[in-house]
């Protein structure tokens, strides 16, 4: 197989952030996909609890690759997020010229 992409049908891995097709992902929740194991994401680190190899995961609210010890696995959708006190840095949004609200 090749070069096709993900087109009609695709949705977004909750583990690695990347479009893939319904054919190679599976539903973890309700609109909830990730990669099957048998049909990983390109180019994608292992995110596996049970891998301690890379120690990396994706975090599925930010989209950011950190350290697990960093990072909690969300149960339910077999998914990880920035753990409380540990939240991934993103861009802070500045402060536009609107009062704030009341």
């Amino acid at each position: 197989g090749g070069g096709g992409g993900a087109g009609a049908g695709a949705v977004l891995c909750a583990l690695h952030n990347k479009r893939r097709t319904l054919a190679n992902v599976q539903e973890i929740a309700p609109g909830v996909f990730r990669c099957r194991t048998d049909t990983p994401c390109r180019g994608a680190q292992s995110t596996d609890a049970s891998s301690p190899d890379t120690g990396l995961v994706t975090c599925s609210v930010h989209g950011r690759s950190r350290l697990a010890s960093l990072m909690q696995l969300d149960e339910a959708t077999q998914t990880y997020r920035c753990r409380p006190g540990s939240e991934c840095k993103v861009p802070a949004q500045q402060p536009s010229s609107a009062s704030p609200p009341a």
